[in-house]
C-alpha cells in the first residue's frame, strides 16, 4: 500500500495488478463504501466522514474511474478482487456497504468471498467486456459535481502503480472475510419498467463508447436503464457535470454487467452474514419494492425504510441506522 501525498490518498493492487486508489478515515472496526454508476470515492465520502468517529472507513475510486487503474477485458470477478484487495487492507475483515448498483457489486462481491472462503463457487452470468476509449490518471485528486443522473454524479481518471503486492500475493480469499452487508437501494431486477421487451444493455453500451459516442451511452443508461424522462436528458446535456459523466461512460458497460440478469435467487440464498437493507420512503415504488424483496430473499436480513428519504445519499439520514447495525455486529 502507498500514500500519495497530504490529501490521504492511499493506494492497493488487485489481484490482476490494477491500482486501486483509496482514502480510510477514522478508527474502530472496518467497512467499506462501494458506489454506483456515475460516482468515485467523493460520492461516498460524505457518508464516510459521518461514520469516521466509530469506524474505519475506507471510500475507493472503483476501477475504471477517479484515481484507480482499469485493466482490459472487465469482468465482474476483477471488481470482487478489488473489494478483497480493500479487505485485506483492512486487516483481514471489514464490513461491505454498497449504494445503488454498487448494492448489487457489494451482494455479489459478498456471495463470492463467502463461497470461496466455504469452498464452494458462486452463481455468475456473462462477465466480461472490452471497451473503447483510455482512462487516463487523475494529477490532483477527484473532480466531484452533482446532477440528476439517476446517482449522484462524479468525475475522474486514473491513477498510479502501488508499491505493494497483488491481492492473491498477500493472502487467501479465506482471510479477505466480510463481516456483515449493508445495501441501500439496489435496482430492481426487472430494471426500471418490467414491461418493457429485453434489451442487451451492455451489447448497446459497448457500440456506442467503442464508437466514441460518449454522450449517447450515458443518455441510453440515463433513459433506458435508470429511467430518467428524455425530456430532463435533453436539458442535462449542458450541464456543468455532463464532461465527468461522458469521461466515465465506459463504465456503464461494467454496471450493465453487474446489473445484467438481476440477482438471482440462489445468491441471495447463499448468504450468511448479517444483512440490512435500506431505502427511502419517498423513492419511487420500485425501488422501495426491490429493496423489500431483496430483505425477504435474504436470510435474516433485516429491512429499513428511513422516512422522507429519496435515491439521494444523505449522511444525515443513512448513517444513524447504519452506524448502529455496523456497531451490532458479532
Amino acid at each position: 500500500m502507498a500514500d500519495r501525498g497530504p490529501s490521504g490518498l492511499r493506494e492497493t493492487r488487485s489481484a490482476d495488478g490494477t491500482t486501486i486508489a483509496f482514502e480510510k478515515l477514522g478508527e474502530g472496526p472496518p467497512v467499506i463504501l462501494v458506489v454506483g454508476a456515475f460516482n468515485e470515492r467523493s460520492t461516498g465520502m460524505p457518508l464516510a466522514e459521518a461514520l469516521a468517529g466509530d469506524f474505519t472507513v475506507f471510500a475507493y475510486d472503483r476501477r475504471g474511474r477517479g484515481d484507480s487503474g482499469d485493466t482490459a477485458p472487465y469482468a465482474v470477478e476483477r471488481e470482487i478482487e478489488d473489494i478483497a484487495a480493500l479487505i485485506t487492507e483492512a486487516g483481514g475483515s471489514a464490513a461491505v456497504f454498497g449504494y445503488s448498483s454498487g448494492a448489487v457489486l457489494a451482494l455479489k462481491a459478498t456471495a463470492s468471498l463467502t463461497a470461496t472462503a466455504s469452498g464452494q463457487s458462486a452463481p455468475s452470468g456473462r462477465v466480461t467486456a472490452t471497451v473503447g476509449g483510455e482512462h487516463t490518471p487523475n494529477e490532483q485528486g477527484t473532480v466531484s459535481g452533482q446532477g440528476a443522473a439517476g446517482e449522484q454524479s462524479t468525475a475522474g481518471e486514473q491513477g498510479t502503480a502501488s508499491e505493494q503486492g497483488t491481492a492473491s500475493e498477500q493472502g487467501t480469499a479465506g482471510g479477505r472475510g466480510v463481516t456483515g452487508l449493508a445495501l441501500y437501494e439496489p435496482p430492481p431486477s426487472s430494471g426500471h419498467d418490467p414491461s418493457a421487451p429485453p434489451q442487451d444493455h451492455v451489447a448497446r453500451l459497448g457500440e456506442m463508447v467503442s464508437a466514441g459516442r460518449r454522450g449517447e451511452a450515458v443518455e441510453y443508461f440515463q433513459t433506458d436503464m435508470v429511467g430518467i424522462p428524455a425530456e430532463v436528458v435533453t436539458r442535462m446535456r449542458n450541464a456543468p457535470f455532463r464532461p465527468a459523466l461522458e469521461k466515465m461512460a465506459h463504465t456503464l458497460v461494467y454496471e450493465a454487467l453487474i446489473l445484467e440478469g438481476g440477482i438471482p435467487a440462489e445468491l441471495t440464498g447463499s448468504l450468511t452474514v448479517p444483512t440490512l437493507v435500506l431505502c427511502g420512503g419517498d423513492s419511487p415504488e420500485a425501488l422501495r419494492q426491490a429493496a423489500q424483496d431483496l430483505a425477504g430473499a435474504v436470510p435474516h436480513a433485516e429491512l429499513q425504510v428511513l422516512d422522507g428519504q429519496t435515491h439521494d445519499l444523505v449522511p444525515s439520514a443513512i448513517a444513524p441506522t447504519l452506524g448502529k447495525f455496523l456497531r451490532d455486529l458479532p
